[in-house]
């Protein structure tokens, strides 16, 4: 079973490209929404952390520094979270060195199973993921990217602070390529990008 493809440099397929336009169309969506006046009021929520890219091919697992951004905030009885994430990967490949930009939004939900001053919750959300190839040439030049959807499961710690502040540990799974991998699975598998974060809620 493959995984889902890239792209990085190469011209994807009809299907490929519908594909693409679909998920850059959801990218947007999650922009017009966190552009919502719904938003206002919202609890924001800003975290580091590593990105972790499963990679057994070219460069082995890479591991970056990533940086999250979210709002958080009840809307008819659901515990709503909007989040959006950029990261960077490097390495190099046959003496030639590489860097990836990765772009992370998720709109999704939000559930603690405790509660006190440490809580353990749940999240789950769809979204999209974009990766971007830069050849660090001099000047760099581009490789190639792509754009994919995702589902897009995760933990959360908090620990209260006081003040309406929370210190929040968050794990989460980008699984990318679900639907290609249920409609074709001899054809289409899914690929992991895994994010660990640790930041405040205020």
């Amino acid at each position: 079973m493959g995984v889902t493809p890239m792209n990085f440099g190469n011209a994807p397929g009809a299907g490929r490209c519908r594909s693409t336009r679909r998920v850059r169309e959801m990218g947007l969506l999650l922009l017009a929404l966190s552009l919502n006046p719904t938003w206002a009021g919202a609890q924001l929520e800003v975290s580091a952390g590593m990105l972790v890219v499963p990679r057994p091919s070219v460069g082995g697992t890479r591991v970056g520094v990533v940086a999250s951004a979210a709002a958080a905030r009840g809307l008819l009885g659901v515990p709503l979270l909007l989040e959006t994430s950029i990261a960077r990967t490097d390495f190099s490949s046959l003496g030639q060195n590489y860097h990836h930009n990765h772009y992370l939004f998720v709109l999704g939900a939000e559930w603690f199973a405790t509660h006190g001053t440490t809580r353990l919750g749940l999240r789950l959300g769809l979204g999209a993921y974009g990766e971007y190839e830069v050849v660090e040439t001099n000047p760099a030049s581009p490789g190639g990217s792509n754009w994919v959807e995702a589902v897009v499961p995760g933990l959360v710690l908090a620990r209260d602070l006081g003040g309406g502040r929370l210190l929040v540990l968050g794990l989460s799974d980008f699984v990318l390529g679900p639907f290609f991998a249920v409609l074709d699975p001899e054809e289409y598998g899914v690929e992991h990008r895994v994010r660990l974060t640790l930041g405040t809620r205020f």
